[in-house]
């Protein structure tokens, strides 16, 4: 972000210019201090209606209400007990309670984080349902529904927005302002699949397909809104993929335990993708997420009971025994959100 207000600066572009290197630039990882300091009130940026509006979504607002200013990441493992819908375990290694959620989406709903705030679409009971965890406030609210039926689809977020991908009932993809609207079509089924952000493209990596496991990777482009085949697959077919994005790395764990490191690279708009190393490691079905945490993946299962975490350490390919806290809920997992926010 100093490199992109000291371009402003010496190539005083137009207003137009300015909203698309904005909507390129990830908002939600800038400290909040540097944005109200040095971005905010800039003869670039005070006038300009479009990128305010991007940074109060993502951090301002909530800045000024709260006095927030320090950082932390969580990792927030979705599960599924009626209304308990998430639980947090600490960057010091603890386990914090969410407060209920006030409706019962049903099991495999899917989650995205955008800023301080944790959006969760659809599920088995209310599949066109949106809800909205405020963590640094603890508190949730209802968002608009969904335009389409949405169950074990994956989610995303981009450009500070937030998009519903694929799933049982509906191929397309869906993106929400104040409101839901479709704005993409995958062409086919996609369950249990894992969506990576690279710049403006969303890549859908892995899951069910008609009903078979799946070495397809396809690209939404937010900005063109076209959905192309990626001509690179990935190394496995996987009927359930999670992963942890720390690119150019992408880390991915599948149901049959296979690991995957991949290398995404952005090249004038060309996505391609190199296989780095593939590892094999323990069964996990379904009820799986996994979080990269320097150097290691650490993997968070349960089926109907407490959450269970373990370690597995990439360079020396193998996991480590050391034992973590367990969960103090239970319930099954869908998945886990590392999120970056204001403590």
């Amino acid at each position: 972000m100093k490199g992109v207000m000291k371009w402003l600066q010496a190539n005083n572009p137009d207003a137009d210019d300015v909203t698309r290197i904005f909507e390129m630039t990830r908002i939600d990882l800038i400290d909040p201090q540097f944005l109200i300091e040095n971005v905010v009130f800039s003869k670039f940026i005070s006038d300009n209606d479009c990128v305010q509006q991007m940074i109060k979504n993502v951090w301002y607002s909530e800045y000024l209400t709260t006095g927030c200013n320090s950082r932390r990441v969580d990792v927030f493992v979705l599960h599924w007990d009626k209304t308990s819908l998430l639980s947090c375990f600490t960057s010091e290694g603890t386990w914090e309670d969410v407060p209920p959620a006030p409706v019962d989406p049903g099991w495999w709903y899917s989650a995205a984080s955008l800023g301080n705030k944790i959006y969760i679409t659809g599920g088995g009971s209310r599949t066109k349902c949106t809800l909205v965890y405020d963590v640094c406030r603890r508190e949730w609210e209802t968002g608009p529904d969904l335009k389409r039926e949405r169950f074990v689809h994956c989610m995303a977020t981009a450009n500070s927005k937030v998009y519903a991908i694929g799933g049982t009932y509906s191929n397309t993809i869906e993106e929400m302002s104040e409101n839901w609207q479709v704005v993409g079509d995958l062409k086919q089924n996609r369950e249990h699949a894992f969506a990576a952000t690279v710049g403006h493209n969303i890549l859908v990596m892995g899951g069910r397909s008609e009903g078979c496991g799946s070495d397809v990777i396809q690209c939404f482009n937010t900005a063109t809104r076209c959905v192309s085949n990626l001509s690179s697959r990935l190394p496995y077919s996987s009927e359930s993929l999670r992963g942890s994005v720390h690119l150019p790395g992408v880390y991915l764990l599948d149901g049959d335990g296979n690991v995957m490191h991949v290398h995404v690279s952005d090249n004038d708009g060309e996505i391609k993708i190199q296989v780095k190393s593939t590892e094999k490691w323990r069964s996990f079905k379904y009820w799986f997420g996994v979080s990269w945490q320097n150097g290691s993946l650490l993997s968070f299962s349960g089926w109907d009971t407490n959450c269970e975490i373990r370690k597995y350490k990439l360079p020396e390919r193998k996991e480590d025994n050391i034992t973590f806290l367990k969960s103090t809920r239970s319930g099954n997992v869908f998945g886990v959100l590392p999120v970056c926010h204001k403590a």
